[in-house]
């Protein structure tokens, strides 16, 4: 029978894709994962939560809700976050390096092989060094990708927008002066394509806060950025070195997998983040770092140390006051709540 990892592993980005998980009462951390409406697994057929199926369907995504009387996580999944950059020139750097600290999986497109290399330098995953149409037909677009378009200049500009416009994203921005973007906004509209398409692009590119240097510009383009992925509730589908450990846990002992489900204040990381603990003493991912992360280890630790099983579910609240959260670098305290289960 498969694991609830090996359907993660298997579901398509383009559903939507959501995890319930109850989180109170007797049968505390039962799950069911729905793929586009439809149940993809359940931990517990005709259990509480297929049960309330129909008050499922109407909870909030992205948040813990009342569902039956009792706390429900409904988790809204989608795929890795990944950047595609069109361009490696000085713009594009910074961008890269921003994403990276971001959490963002960066692919760049770049024609020119010295610029291609510094892109490389930059810390992008991948970068191709041809064509920007033919490489981005290739690249599949998913509700969790976002295009950077940062090339030399608008006739290169226009062929990426061209390329990526139709596709499934989250995020399109072309960098230009109003003139520049306008021009290819006109040029396309009298090619077929339509103003609702056009106007789901980010152009000029970047939040408008004065941005001069590539630094700046940078840093415009990921507030941007930022600001969309926020908006949108939807929470990373397990990153990949997270699923991989996870898939490969009988060589690593019994598994914790540690996952915020509410925060307030100025904790680090957000709702979906999460983490694995491994019985031979491994970690994957990350819940923020810090005194909540050492928490949430220790909690993880002692229910894998329960005999003659590991514990299999439990709530962890964690309280940051303002000496703790200073020790972390926050600028106050914040509270985070962790869903602690056994990954089975």
């Amino acid at each position: 029978m498969k694991t609830l990892c090996e359907f993660l592993e298997e579901l398509d980005p383009n559903r939507r894709n959501l995890l319930y998980t109850l989180l109170e009462g007797e049968h505390a951390g039962e799950k069911l994962l729905l793929s586009g409406g439809e149940t993809v697994f359940s931990s517990a057929p005709g259990g509480f939560l297929e049960t309330h199926r129909r008050e499922l369907d109407e909870a909030p995504a992205g948040e813990v809700t009342k569902v039956g009387g009792r706390r429900v996580f409904a988790d809204l999944l989608g795929s890795e976050s990944r950047m595609v950059v069109c361009g490696g020139g000085h713009v594009a750097l910074p961008v890269i390096r921003l994403a990276k600290a971001l959490g963002f999986s960066v692919t760049v497109l770049e024609d020119r092989q010295e610029f291609a290399e510094r892109a490389r330098e930059a810390g992008a995953d991948q970068v191709f060094a041809d064509g920007y149409r033919s490489r981005l037909q290739e690249l599949p677009g998913t509700p969790d990708t976002y295009y950077v378009i940062l090339t030399r200049g608008h006739l290169f500009d226009r062929e990426c927008l061209e390329s990526c416009i139709r596709k499934p994203s989250a995020y399109i921005g072309m960098i230009g002066s109003r003139r520049k973007v306008q021009l290819v906004r006109e040029t396309m509209l009298s090619e077929g394509y339509r103003q609702e398409e056009l106007d789901r692009v980010h152009a000029p590119v970047g939040l408008p806060i004065g941005a001069e240097t590539p630094e700046e510009i940078a840093v415009s383009i990921l507030a941007e950025v930022i600001s969309v992925r926020s908006a949108r509730h939807r929470n990373d589908l397990f990153p990949e070195e997270l699923l991989r450990a996870l898939l490969e846990k009988p060589e690593r002992g019994h598994a914790v997998l540690a996952e915020i489900i509410r925060k307030t204040g100025s904790a680090p990381r957000g709702v979906g983040s999460r983490m694995a603990v491994f019985e031979d003493g491994s970690i994957a991912g990350t819940v923020g770092g810090g005194s909540g992360e050492a928490e949430a280890i220790e909690c993880a630790r002692e229910m894998l140390k329960r005999e003659p099983d590991p514990e299999r579910f439990r709530l962890l609240t964690v309280r940051m006051d303002a000496e703790s959260a200073a020790a972390d670098g926050l600028i106050c305290g914040g509270t985070i709540e962790l869903m602690m289960e056994c990954a089975r």
